[in-house]
């Protein structure tokens, strides 16, 4: 028996400290519900559970941003479909133009009522946002830029990839013009056998007896405009000049192209004559189409493929491929005429459309790109109601509106569509990595109320032997005692 080292105390004591540290360990656990509380429990699982819960916060994070964006795509096709209801009645109201029956003054009430629904379409498509982000106006459609200024890109579709674009300009649209001479003195007063009527572009101008040549040219301003022709007093060069210094008058087109025309007609030869169009009376004069191709750069086109078509209405053209390729060019009037052969180079930049984060990691985002809407890309800022002929082609011009924005509604449809898709993905994501989180970081309550019990017991054991350990040197007292 010795005094100085007890081992079975230390022995006992070893034991009581192990079994007191899992004692310790298994309550941390019980009371926290996690089995890992600290990077000692387990180093590997530590650093695999943190990456994952990063994950899954990511997961819930990307879900959110994936039922915001559904949100304002709802919102952006929401819209559209109001304007395809203005569009649906101002296509009612050019059927109801395109009856040659209606009298000018029908005509030009709904001439009013389709410019206030073309005047709306442009308030609500510049007004339209969400949480502060215009959708419509062409701020989330991508940016461009243009080598010259003669040549703008003003719409574009979702499927134009960014780089670089390029055209040639040889040649001005035109307008399409008829010009007369020898028109009578501006106080000139017609006779009932000069009296009849003249007729412009469908549009008839009565000339009664008794009317001035001063009140005719007023009224031919007047209802020229209506068809949209411009008709001014020239100096017989084709140059405007006030009506009194006039020595004839000219009858321009005020859009461009081979579409656009003046057609003049006359009741009576001699009030043609006194007009100064007799020798103009029965023609149809075309305006022209500006020249517009691919620039090349040895022999490549820059940046259409070789499938994309080139079509020139006017000063605007329009340049379609597969996959709904499309991009919409308007050029200055007289830009050749004052530079020369325009080539331009039109950069479109990545940048502009929405990026909406709906995954976790880097790279997981879908692009929104809506392009811009309004009456100028819908090909509606220029109708007439005022004849058959300028009716017909305004209801055409807005079938093919109506046809563009169900385009649109149906690639926004197609997002919205995937991205209920995308939640629904990263919800089941989510929920089977947190049972796999489960499986590393949660408790198994009753393996480790086991390990609980099991260490509790120890603890208490070892308190006793350790008792009994340090209660052994007093044996040795009784020895000495008897001694």
């Amino acid at each position: 028996m010795r005094i100085n080292h007890n081992s079975l105390a230390y022995t006992a004591n070893n034991n009581l400290t192990t079994a007191n540290d899992k004692l310790a360990a298994a309550v941390e656990r019980l009371s926290s519900g996690y089995k890992l509380n600290s990077a000692k429990d387990d180093a590997a699982g530590m650093a695999i559970s943190q990456k994952m819960t990063a994950q899954i916060r990511g997961l819930e994070r990307a879900n959110q941003n994936s039922e915001d964006g559904a949100n304002l795509i709802q919102t952006a096709e929401a819209t559209l479909g109001e304007l395809q209801s203005m569009l649906n009645r101002m296509e009612e109201l050019a059927t109801q133009a395109a009856n040659e029956i209606l009298a000018v003054e029908d005509a030009t009430s709904i001439q009013q009522e389709i410019d206030d629904l073309v005047e709306e379409i442009n308030r609500v498509t510049e007004d339209m946002d969400f949480n502060g982000r215009k959708l419509l106006n062409g701020d989330v459609c991508r940016r461009n830029y243009s080598s010259d200024t003669n040549v703008t890109l003003y719409d574009i579709s979702s499927a134009v990839e960014a780089g670089d674009y390029g055209l040639t300009v040889t040649a001005d649209a035109e307008q399409a013009k008829i010009s007369s001479v020898g028109m009578a003195g501006a106080s000139y007063v017609f006779s009932a056998e000069e009296a009849g009527t003249i007729t412009i572009n469908g549009m008839s101008i009565t000339v009664q007896a008794g009317t001035t040549m001063s009140q005719v040219y007023s009224d031919l301003v007047y209802y020229c405009d209506l068809v949209q022709v411009d008709a001014f007093a020239d100096d017989g060069s084709g140059k405007e000049v006030p009506f009194e210094d006039a020595n004839g008058l000219t009858f321009r087109s005020q859009l461009y192209g081979s579409s656009q025309y003046v057609e003049i007609g006359c009741s009576n030869p001699d009030l043609a004559a006194l007009l100064g169009v007799d020798s103009v009376l029965d023609q149809r004069v075309v305006g022209k189409d500006a020249e517009v191709s691919f620039l090349e750069d040895n022999g490549e086109r820059i940046g259409f493929s070789n499938t994309a078509t080139l079509t020139v209405d006017g000063d605007n053209v329009l340049v379609t491929d597969k996959d709904n390729f499309e991009m919409q060019f308007t050029l200055t009037a007289e830009a050749v005429a004052d530079n020369g052969a325009i080539e331009a180079t039109v950069t479109v930049l990545d940048a502009g459309p929405i990026n909406l984060q709906i995954g976790a990691f880097e790279g997981e985002h879908l692009r929104v790109n809506i392009p811009k809407v309004n009456a100028k890309t819908l090909g509606i800022d220029d109708l007439s109601m005022y004849s058959h002929e300028l009716a017909s082609r305004a209801l055409q011009d807005i079938q093919a509106a109506s046809k563009k924005i169900s385009s649109i509604r149906s690639y926004l449809g197609a997002c919205q569509n995937r991205l209920q898709y995308t939640v629904t993905n990263l919800e089941e994501t989510a929920e089977n990595m947190n049972k796999a989180l489960s499986g590393i970081m949660d408790t198994n309550m009753a393996e480790e109320m086991t390990e609980y019990t099991q260490h509790n017991v120890l603890s208490q054991s070892a308190t006793q032997m350790l008792s009994k350990a340090n209660a052994l040197p007093e044996n040795l007292l009784q020895l000495i005692q008897t001694n």
